[in-house]
């Protein structure tokens, strides 16, 4: 952040000095006939990183004075939708946003990044990228909650990364959300964070699992009220709770690092998004309910939390994916409560032997033989019911 820092150093020199070249002076010199030219592109990415007002006000005066300087270079200035004002950086720039992958486009950078990884042109026929695409499309592309977060790059460049690190990618959701929430929180974070020797998170005294408690807590508190969105107020308050009653930092203390990990969350990794003045939610909803689904997991009686919620719409994916890692011994308890819906509306939508349905598709381990073959059963009948979407969803789930 040395153009935020020093007013004399402009950001050919910022860059050089990142790079340690052997002759500066030259490769200076050089590069500013260049830019006189219009022969260079200049490419700044994370202009939302420079959270400080004050230092990413002294980067815009920095890159307007460099395109005053240079008026025939190129430049593309990058950053998250928050954080970053168009006017600011004065007419001469397009704004451009960058809309969400589609599947074609998802199977391209895919395969790109595979043949990169194997070290050959996306010309070249490989039976290796063959088959890991093979592999990455039954993971990514087919399944509806997996292909909606791939549809960012970066998320699916993680998922690349993460089925060619592991040879293949977790068929179990609550896995795969597991390695991405690693990569994304931790792994990813920490090359960011050695950059910025300087950053205040580096002050933080919290580890891993206290970073996913503060996310579990948010999440499990968002989806019992029914929101995707909360004040930020309202989340800073509950992560300096947090901290202060189950973690014994003192009040002050508390708020102060409640501050920076909400600061971190947000502009760091991005894990909670500003989608409104003052007003944040997860980066994708997928993630509010996988930290729902763990806070779930670690309460006294799993199912005893559920319950109120098993056949709320909202809460559908969070049963899923609770059915998904509880322990065996509870997996039929679980379902048999699924199956017996109070609910006579309900039972005549069949909307518990569908919600089991979707649990054992996602991998709930039940082998309560018993239990099965009445699902199985329940889901014969299905086929002579004259409600032909109900034998659909089954399919589905199928």
């Amino acid at each position: 952040m040395q153009l935020a820092d020093d007013n004399d150093v402009d950001v050919f020199q910022a860059s050089l000095g990142q790079l340690g070249t052997a002759e500066p002076f030259a490769t200076e010199s050089w590069l500013r006939a260049e830019a006189e030219k219009g022969g260079i592109l200049l490419l700044l990415d994370g202009l939302d990183e420079a959270t400080d007002p004050e230092a990413q006000a002294a980067v815009v005066e920095q890159i307007r004075a460099f395109v005053q300087k240079y008026p025939e270079a190129h430049i593309i200035v990058s950053s998250r939708p928050v954080g970053f004002q168009h006017p600011r950086l004065g007419a001469r720039f397009d704004t451009y946003s960058v809309e969400p992958l589609d599947e074609g486009q998802i199977e391209t950078l895919a395969e790109n990044d595979c043949t990169r990884g194997h070290g050959h042109s996306s010309q070249r026929e490989c039976v290796r990228c063959k088959r890991e695409l093979e592999q990455i499309g039954r993971a990514i592309v087919q399944n509806k909650r997996i292909r909606s977060l791939a549809c960012n790059p970066m998320m699916l460049t993680i998922l690349c990364r993460l089925h060619r690190a592991g040879a293949a990618l977790p068929q179990r959701r609550m896995q795969l959300y597991e390695k991405i929430v690693e990569v994304l929180l931790f792994s990813w974070e920490e090359k960011k964070r050695a950059a910025l020797k300087g950053a205040p998170e580096l002050k933080l005294t919290l580890d891993d699992r206290h970073v996913r408690w503060v996310l579990q807590l948010l999440a499990l508190d968002m989806q019992q009220k029914d929101w995707t969105l909360v004040p930020r107020w309202w989340a800073l308050d509950r992560t300096a709770g947090f901290l202060r009653d189950e973690l014994g930092y003192e009040p002050d203390k508390a708020r102060g690092h409640a501050e920076v990990l909400l600061r971190s969350l947000h502009e760091r990794c991005a894990m909670l998004v500003e989608r409104g003045p003052g007003t944040y939610g997860f980066q994708h909803l997928a993630f509010q309910e996988y930290f729902a689904a763990r806070a779930v997991l670690e309460t006294d009686d799993p199912i005893k939390t559920l319950q109120p919620y098993f056949y709320h719409p909202r809460w559908r994916e969070v049963v899923r994916l609770v059915s998904a890692d509880i322990d065996r011994r509870h997996a039929p308890q679980l379902l048999r409560t699924l199956l017996d819906d109070p609910d006579p509306t309900g039972r005549f939508l069949h909307r518990g032997l569908l919600l089991a349905l979707g649990c054992l598709a996602d991998g709930a381990p039940c082998h309560h033989r018993e239990l099965l073959d009445e699902i199985e059963e329940l889901t014969v009948k299905l086929g002579s019911n004259r409600w032909l979407g109900l034998a659909i969803s089954a399919f589905e789930s199928l």
